[in-house]
């Protein structure tokens, strides 16, 4: 633009002030700039300091599964988590769920049920309980309880093994039932042990012995 200045002191302070404003929008760009750059940067510095914080969390949650000792090819519970070693119930609890059979694996094969058992807990990631009542229910009926997985795989109901047959009903039926059984057998071997059930002698040709013909004795 050409403008005619009648002083030149005129022309010298209008081209300071247009310099004065270029100066002034350089230096507000670069304020914005720096002003992006830095909260740019506290997003990254955020998102650093979240992955430390879920990185040794995720960690603690993958160590807390039983491990197993390649060399010896043995299960044993996390160093960190001690009541995982803990029974979640005795043998009466897998009698009261399973029956008799997880009821005898625990008394003359406990530590074989004791591995079944950290295996589960970690291929399932579940608790020691939880553990346990699958494994008194696989004791007692390996087909069944197959059958029941594979329904859960399909999206059927999830049986509670962790919990089966503690309702106060089931252990009145139980309960009776056990106590039916152990008087049969007690009654069964208190009679034998008193003879009622001693065999008469049974030695006579009319049970099939040859030998008591005269001439062939």
């Amino acid at each position: 633009k050409n403008t005619n200045y009648s002083n030149p002191s005129e022309e010298i302070s209008e081209l300071t002030m247009k310099s004065s404003s270029s100066i002034l929008i350089i230096l507000g760009t670069l304020s914005s700039c720096n002003a992006l750059m830095s909260q740019k940067q506290l997003s990254t510095s955020d998102v650093s300091i979240v992955a430390k914080t879920l990185k040794p969390k995720s960690l603690s949650v993958l160590n807390m599964a039983p491990r197993l000792d390649r060399l010896e090819g043995r299960w044993s519970p996390d160093p960190s988590k001690p009541e995982e070693g803990i029974p979640a119930y005795g043998p009466v609890g897998s009698l009261i769920r399973g029956g008799p059979l997880p009821f005898i694996q625990r008394i003359f094969k406990a530590d074989d049920y004791e591995q079944a058992v950290y295996k589960y807990m970690a291929n399932e990631g579940c608790d020691r309980k939880e553990a346990q009542g699958n494994m008194d229910a696989y004791l007692e009926n390996p087909n069944d309880w197959a059958y029941q997985k594979m329904q859960e795989k399909k999206g059927g109901f999830k049986k509670d093994y962790a919990n089966a047959n503690t309702k106060p009903k089931a252990l009145i039926l139980s309960g009776a039932w056990a106590l039916i059984v152990f008087w049969f057998f007690a009654t069964f071997i208190s009679d034998c042990v008193a003879g009622k059930y001693v065999v008469e002698n049974t030695n006579t040709l009319a049970n099939g012995n040859l030998w008591t013909i005269p001439f062939l004795k």
